[in-house]
C-alpha cells in the first residue's frame, strides 16, 4: 500500500496522472500492481506498473524510479480452456478379442492390426497375456481388458475399459 497526496490520489483516479516519482526502495517492476490511498475514508486505487526507470538516468536521482501507471489487466474468470473432442469415427478392439484371433483365426483381426504386427508395432506376450504397442510415447501395455484404438492418423494406442467408456460409445455402421 503506497500512500500519496490527495490531489494526486485524485488525479490518479481521474486518469490525468499516469505516472509516479516514488523513492526505489521495494523493488518496483513492471507488472506490479500498486494500491495507492489518501486517509482511511477514501477507496484504495489499484495501477499496474507498465515502465519503470531507475535514477541515475534522464534527471532521475540515484535511489529513485519514475514508474508509468495504467489500468490493472483483469486476470480471465477462467484460465482454464475448455475443449470438446471432436465427433471422429475410431476403429477399436478388445485386446482379448484380438489375442484369441490371433491364435485361432488371423484374418479375424482387423487389417491395420495385423499390418501393425507384421511391422513391429505390436507384440503379443503370453505371461501375463497382455499386448505391447509402440506408440509415439513409446512402448505401451495393453492389459487384457482394455481397448486397442486406431486413431484418426492411423496411430494405434492402448484405451483403459473405465476411459474408453466414459470417452466413447458406438458409431452406426457405415457401407
Amino acid at each position: 500500500m503506497l500512500k500519496t497526496e490527495p490531489a494526486m490520489w485524485v488525479a490518479i483516479r481521474d486518469g490525468r496522472k499516469t505516472a509516479e516519482f516514488r523513492r526505489d526502495d521495494r523493488g518496483f517492476e513492471v507488472g506490479d500492481v500498486l494500491q495507492l490511498c489518501y486517509g482511511s475514508d477514501l477507496p484504495i486505487i489499484e495501477k499496474c506498473v507498465s515502465h519503470v526507470v531507475r535514477g541515475p538516468a534522464f534527471g532521475i536521482p540515484a535511489g529513485f524510479a519514475m514508474l508509468s501507471l495504467q489500468e490493472p489487466v483483469p486476470a480471465p474468470e477462467d484460465p482454464i480452456m475448455k475443449y470438446r473432442k471432436k465427433p471422429v469415427v475410431i476403429e477399436v478392439i478388445r485386446v482379448r478379442e484380438a489375442r484369441h484371433n490371433a491364435q485361432h483365426s488371423w484374418s479375424s483381426n482387423p487389417k491395420w492390426l495385423n499390418a501393425a504386427y507384421e511391422n513391429g508395432d505390436i507384440f503379443y506376450p503370453n505371461d501375463p497375456p497382455r499386448m505391447e504397442v509402440r506408440t509415439l510415447e513409446g512402448l505401451m501395455t495393453a492389459s487384457i481388458d482394455d481397448w486397442l484404438i486406431r486413431g484418426v492418423k492411423g496411430e494405434i494406442h492402448p484405451c483403459k475399459p473405465d476411459i474408453f467408456e466414459a470417452t466413447y460409445e458406438p458409431a452406426e455402421a457405415t457401407s
